[in-house]
């Protein structure tokens, strides 16, 4: 229950320097462009909804396995 409280804090506490905001940089090479554009297409998904999903599923792993 305590490592809850620990996460639940950690959201949560107020930085500074930590502001999300609507754009984000990604360092690709050419390769994983063109691998992320092709799984994009044939699950026909957008690129931005893939990096969603990819991002909350490795939140939500972090969260599980911290808990």
């Amino acid at each position: 229950m305590s490592s809850i409280l620990k996460l639940i804090k950690f959201i949560f506490k107020k930085k500074e320097d930590s502001i999300l905001d609507d754009k984000v940089e990604l360092r690709l090479n050419s390769k994983e462009k063109q691998l992320i554009k092709k799984y994009c297409d044939l699950k026909d998904i957008s690129i931005n909804e893939f990096l969603r999903t990819v991002a909350m599923q490795e939140i939500d792993k972090f969260i599980y396995i911290n808990i």
